[in-house]
């Protein structure tokens, strides 16, 4: 008998803290698609120091090399139309 006195206060406790659980209000547009909270100041900053980042350590480089390459492509079709028009006379 005292072992089913002890069992009640605690189905009691369940009950009421599910009952407060369940009362409680929820967010209007929690985990939303366009949830517009703290996250989008966040990801804005965030968008644009990884896109400055990559245009000083990837872009600029590899844009530079390609500039590079396309001018002594260039400088060497010139100097092979050159010989070839030499070539014809």
């Amino acid at each position: 008998v005292g072992q089913a006195s002890a069992a009640a206060p605690q189905q009691w406790q369940l009950a009421s803290t599910a009952a407060l659980v369940g009362a409680m209000p929820t967010p209007a547009h929690a985990g939303g698609m366009f949830d517009f909270g703290i996250t989008l100041p966040f990801v804005a900053i965030t968008f644009l120091v990884m896109m400055a980042t990559l245009n000083a350590l990837w872009y600029s480089p590899v844009t530079a090399e390609v500039d590079d390459r396309n001018a002594k492509l260039l400088k060497t079709l010139s100097e092979a139309t050159d010989m070839l028009s030499k070539a014809d006379e």
